[in-house]
């Protein structure tokens, strides 16, 4: 058990650390969850700050910001909803007067859910009433100005069964190879994170580990060349 709790706080300070670049003095992270773009379903993490509400996709998990990203903050915010109702799990859209957000939280099993409905209800502590109707997003969902929702576990189809099982199996099967390869002659090193990468797709531990191989392939390839200018 203090071996699951320990990977437990490792992944959730990864988490956090991939947000900290985003963060100014005196900012901190208050709450997370896993989320998706409902339209494209590229996966990454909302957060709440004590100023903002961030999210940050795909390639961003491994630094760096990317297009898309969004950073709200809360005295920005004058119109959000949320639709509780939505396939895939609860959407939550924001508007300010610059910028805004959509993101569908992953509530794919009971420790997501109740992860999502904290999410929630720090959110309504931080943001404000919304001064405004939605805009942008109100055809993305039937939006509601409340957080007060039940959050339930995902119901999956047949066909998501399907490209779960067919996801996992491409992946596990990449990743042993990877492995194999590490050893024997072969790019090793890139089968194992394009096997981590598909599992990601589906998996957020995959995900979570796929972010700590390239951190410390990162930093590998950096301490090499530092060597190298020593030299």
């Amino acid at each position: 058990m203090q071996l699951i709790d320990r990977i437990a706080e490792q992944r959730e300070r990864q988490v956090i650390e991939r947000v900290l670049p985003m963060l100014e003095n005196g900012e901190r992270v208050t709450h997370w969850t896993r989320a998706r773009k409902p339209r494209t379903n590229k996966r990454g993490v909302a957060f709440l700050t004590n100023r903002r509400f961030i999210t940050l996709w795909g390639g961003t998990l491994w630094g760096g910001r990317q297009d898309g990203d969004e950073a709200i903050a809360w005295d920005d915010v004058e119109a959000w909803g949320v639709d509780a109702r939505a396939p895939g799990g609860p959407l939550l859209a924001l508007e300010g007067t610059r910028n805004g957000a959509v993101v569908q939280m992953i509530v794919d099993h009971a420790r997501h859910a109740e992860r999502v409905k904290q999410f929630l209800e720090r959110y309504q502590e931080l943001s404000s009433p919304p001064r405004r109707s939605l805009e942008r997003y109100q055809d993305h969902g039937d939006f509601e100005p409340t957080v007060d929702v039940a959050v339930e576990t995902e119901r999956r189809s047949l066909g998501q069964f399907t490209r779960r099982a067919a996801i996992t199996i491409l992946g596990i099967t990449l990743v042993v190879l990877g492995v194999l390869l590490l050893v024997l002659p072969g790019p090793g090193i890139i089968v194992t994170i394009a096997g981590l990468a598909v599992l990601g797709s589906e998996y957020d531990w995959a995900e979570d580990l796929l972010t700590w191989v390239k951190q410390r392939s990162k930093a590998t390839t950096q301490r090499f060349k530092s060597r190298r200018r020593a030299e």
